[in-house]
């Protein structure tokens, strides 16, 4: 199992020096001892950033995720050299916004075998309920529903990485910000954290504290 880092700091906006410095040391690590090609990388945490910059000081082509709104300032896409986001809908935002060229990548997923048909919906559900994902919204919405559809179920769900951090050996999981790494021709799958027993791909996490 390749080292991983535990967390407790999780604010972007307040990124803890020593645990950036730890992330920033396995970083150095993975690059020297795995020599990517390339790097994706997603989240708008500093220390994702810094990676970045890291990779393309060596060389390594840097790919950036864009997979939810907010990244308006230069300094965001300074050192990225391709960009994808999850939908038409942010390819064609960001384009108009800041005038960035990226790649929609809708998610590989049957729509038809996840949402549920009208009858059957039984909550309402948050994932990743978080300050800056519009969990005070949320919380008032919630409060509202108390009040006048108390029959109406509410669920709070921590993020999908979670779930992601019994992985194979050879690939660190953990949660945000998230940094993966590649040689060429290596096949990217939709989730390689949760599916990749390869060599030829890495990732390094920050795993918080609960």
């Amino acid at each position: 199992m390749e080292p991983a880092i535990r967390t407790r700091h999780q604010d972007e906006s307040r990124p803890d020096r020593a645990e950036a410095a730890q992330f920033q040391a396995l970083l150095e690590y993975l690059l020297d001892d795995f020599a990517p090609d390339q790097l994706i990388a997603c989240n708008g945490h500093p220390m994702i950033f810094a990676a970045m910059a890291q990779a393309q000081k060596r060389g390594i082509t840097t790919v950036f995720a864009v997979r939810g709104f907010g990244y308006y300032e230069p300094r965001h896409f300074e050192h990225v050299d391709q960009a994808f986001t999850c939908s038409q809908f942010l390819t064609d935002l960001y384009r108009d916004k800041v005038g960035l060229i990226s790649t929609p990548i809708e998610p590989p997923i049957d729509w038809s075998s996840v949402v549920a048909p009208n009858e059957s919906r039984a909550f309402v559900t948050f994932v990743h309920p978080a300050p800056h994902k519009g969990l005070l919204v949320f919380a008032r919405l919630a409060d509202m529903l108390g009040s006048k559809r108390p029959d109406i179920s509410i669920v709070g769900l921590p993020p999908v990485g979670e779930a992601l951090c019994s992985a194979p050996p050879r690939v660190a999981c953990a949660r945000t910000p998230l940094v993966l790494c590649f040689r060429s021709a290596t096949y990217v799958q939709s989730d390689p954290c949760a599916n990749s027993s390869s060599p030829r791909s890495r990732c390094a996490r920050l795993r918080p504290y609960q």
